[in-house]
């Protein structure tokens, strides 16, 4: 579509310079380009109806947005500290011995659980 209405803005360009000849065909000239316009109204008429859709949809309008992932990736650090060093430090630990107690007699340990609660 923005393919097309830059064509129709170089023909009315040549329309414009071919007008300003002496031996122009003055009807024909006035003829198409009223096509052209007349076309170029209703692309862009088109477009914008597009727009206000999309804009209703990101809105919610038409349409709720679930998650926005934003512009990347999170850059996140992780620590001894954090819940998912903890959590895997644990799974790791599990399953080496045995996968399903921590240190023999210990309580299970569950994926998601902090080291700190394994023991």
């Amino acid at each position: 579509m923005k393919k097309r209405i830059l064509e129709i803005e170089a023909r009315l360009s040549t329309i414009k310079g071919e007008a300003a000849k002496d031996d122009a065909n003055i009807d024909a000239l006035t003829k198409e380009a009223g096509d052209l316009q007349e076309e170029r109204k209703g692309l862009l008429e088109q477009a914008e109806k597009r727009q206000k859709l999309l804009d209703s949809i990101s809105e919610g309008g038409a349409g709720q947005v679930i998650r926005n992932f934003g512009d990347g990736p999170e850059a996140r650090k992780y620590s001894a500290e954090s819940p998912e060093y903890g959590a895997g430090l644990a799974a790791v630990l599990c399953c080496r011995n045995g996968g399903h107690y921590f240190a023999g007699e210990m309580p299970v340990c569950r994926v998601g659980d902090r080291l700190a609660d394994c023991q």
